[in-house]
């Protein structure tokens, strides 16, 4: 328990596991659909951050098409108009919220008009020794 606590084997370790997934068969995600932001998006409805309605209008059609859940990897830390619509949408369905831990140890959550609709949850990432990302800590 001590190796793994202190990183101790993440030489060995992660390098066997990396090889491990790359040899088995891959499977695609079934019930999974990610909405994201690229420069066409940005192009038709207008550079970021968009108003809150527009984030309501996603949350809705996912809503509308059956999603179990929605996960908003957006920082929703400030009162802006339309909040009310966005938080009537995540109310539809479950809906988790990106916060973040800021170096002075306090938490960016989403605004009250918000948090009541949502989940917050943890959105940093760790970086292993080697560069890559693997896993997220959820110990913050």
């Amino acid at each position: 328990m001590f190796l793994t606590a202190s990183d101790a084997v993440d030489a060995l370790e992660l390098p066997v596991r990396d090889l491990a997934l790359r040899l088995l068969p891959p499977l695609p995600a079934t019930m999974t659909t990610v909405v994201g932001i690229d420069e066409d998006s940005l192009r038709a409805i207008g550079p970021w951050p968009w108003e809150r309605t527009v984030l309501a209008a996603i949350v809705n059609r996912a809503a509308d098409a059956g999603a179990r859940g929605v996960v908003l990897d957006i920082l929703l830390a400030d009162a802006r108009p339309g909040d009310d619509k966005l938080a009537a949408a995540a109310r539809r369905v479950p809906t988790l919220a990106v916060s973040a831990l800021d170096e002075q140890g306090q938490w960016h959550l989403p605004v009250p008009a918000l948090a009541a609709a949502m989940t917050p949850v943890h959105g940093n990432f760790e970086i292993d020794h080697d560069g890559i990302v693997r896993r997220f800590s959820a110990t913050k």
